[in-house]
C-alpha cells in the first residue's frame, strides 16, 4: 500500500500528504466569522490554493475573514471574496449561485442552532432554523 486513496479519478493522501485545491473554486456558507468553523475550512482550502467564496450575512465580519485570508496566503495562489447572503431566503441563495458562477466545492457550513427542546420552541424559531439547515 502506498498511503493513497483514489477517489473519483484524482489522488489523495492519506497521510500527511495534502491535497491540491489550485485552480479549484470553493464557495462556503456561514464562513464569515473569525474563529468559526467555515473560517477555518476556508483556511484550510486557501492553504492549498483554492479561489474562495465566503458568504454570511455580515458584510464586516465577513471582511475581516477576507483580510485575515489574504494576511496567511503565504505561497497560496487563490483568491478570496465575501459576498452577503442569507441562505434562509430562497432569492438571496439565487443571487448568491449568480454571483458565485461555476463552483468546484460547495460546503454547506452555514447553520441555526437553537438551544432549546424541539418541543419547546415557537414555531418561528423552528422555521427559521429549518430555513438555514434543511431548506
Amino acid at each position: 500500500m502506498n498511503g493513497r486513496t483514489e477517489v473519483g479519478g484524482h489522488v489523495s493522501g492519506t497521510k500527511g500528504d495534502a491535497m491540491e485545491f489550485a485552480g479549484k473554486t470553493a464557495l462556503i456558507t456561514g464562513s464569515g466569522a473569525i474563529g468559526g468553523l467555515g473560517h477555518a475550512t476556508a483556511r484550510v482550502l486557501a492553504s492549498q490554493g483554492a479561489d474562495l467564496i465566503i458568504t454570511g450575512t455580515d458584510p464586516e465580519r465577513g471582511a475581516q475573514v477576507v483580510e485575515d485570508l489574504r494576511a496567511a496566503g503565504g505561497e497560496s495562489t487563490g483568491t478570496a471574496r465575501f459576498v452577503a447572503a442569507d441562505v434562509a431566503d430562497p432569492a438571496a441563495v439565487r443571487r448568491l449561485a449568480d454571483d458565485a458562477g461555476a463552483v468546484d466545492i460547495l460546503i454547506n457550513n452555514a447553520s441555526l442552532m437553537t438551544l432549546a427542546p424541539t418541543t419547546e420552541q415557537d414555531i418561528a424559531t423552528y422555521d427559521a432554523a429549518f430555513a438555514v439547515n434543511v431548506r
